[in-house]
């Protein structure tokens, strides 16, 4: 796919002004850039996938060896 294309994908919306007015008001008040946010925001969000992904595995193991 090229970036054309993927950005026609992802491409926002007009109404999605509540959004970018959000993400100026943190960058500002953090004294980053917007990019910089939106990359903290995915490590964040990344992060806690993991630490989600990881209970529910120690869970499921712990589960299996409370069967054994």
């Amino acid at each position: 796919m090229s970036n054309i294309e993927a950005r026609n994908i992802y491409q926002l919306e007009e109404c999605d002004e509540l959004f970018w007015d959000n993400l100026r008001e943190v960058s500002e008040r953090l004294g980053w850039e917007p990019g910089q946010t939106l990359k903290a925001c995915f490590a964040l969000g990344w992060d806690q996938l993991n630490q989600g992904m990881n209970c529910t595995e120690k869970e499921t193991n712990d589960d299996t060896k409370e069967l054994e």
